[in-house]
């Protein structure tokens, strides 16, 4: 199975988890946000041993105002990511569309964006659109709880990524420095 260069959130290479088991899973200012976290089987990208990496976990989140619509976004791009507006995110059905980097799996606003030379999200892919999404929670399934790496070079799973901060306080996550504003 080949990696994809565009995805929505009912699709991932191999597998889509919905953090919804935890919520309300508020951020350190109260707000609430629902992550979806993606994991890619192999990351087959190699520029001088950089890159090539079995497992990998990739996310975007949305916040959700008083009302329970959503206000903004922030999609995860190597050890950073993009913090925009829900106006600024391309959605299809209401639900948000991620551009997914060919070798990274890094995830875009917009299609056309390059990492790399040999790394970039044009969005000539096509997509996957079978809903394949699983709840996850702190604990549930048992292999969220699991803290080892994912395949022999692969990074740890979502509630130990980013030393949980992603996981545990992703408002702390979106106004960290990693973090920059939507540049689509």
């Amino acid at each position: 199975m080949g990696s994809p260069t565009e995805a929505t959130l009912a699709s991932a290479t191999a597998i889509d988890l919905f953090r919804n088991g935890d919520l309300p899973n508020h951020g350190s200012d109260g707000k609430l946000w629902l992550q979806y976290w993606m994991f890619y089987y192999y990351n087959a990208l190699n520029v001088e041993t950089i890159g090539l990496h079995e497992g990998d976990f990739e996310m975007i989140q949305v916040a959700l105002d008083a009302a329970g619509q959503p206000s903004e976004a922030v999609y995860a791009q190597h050890n950073g990511g993009e913090r925009c507006p829900w106006s600024g995110v391309e959605h299809a059905g209401g639900i948000p569309v991620v551009y997914v980097a060919k070798h990274s799996h890094a995830s875009y606003y917009t299609p056309n964006r390059v990492h790399h030379i040999l790394d970039r999200a044009d969005g000539q892919g096509g997509g996957l659109f079978a809903p394949d999404l699983e709840s996850i929670a702190s604990n549930a399934p048992r292999w969220v709880a699991w803290p080892g790496q994912w395949g022999a070079d692969g990074p740890v799973g979502p509630r130990f990524n980013s030393d949980g901060l992603k996981w545990n306080n992703p408002t702390g996550w979106a106004d960290s420095e990693s973090v920059s504003g939507c540049s689509g």
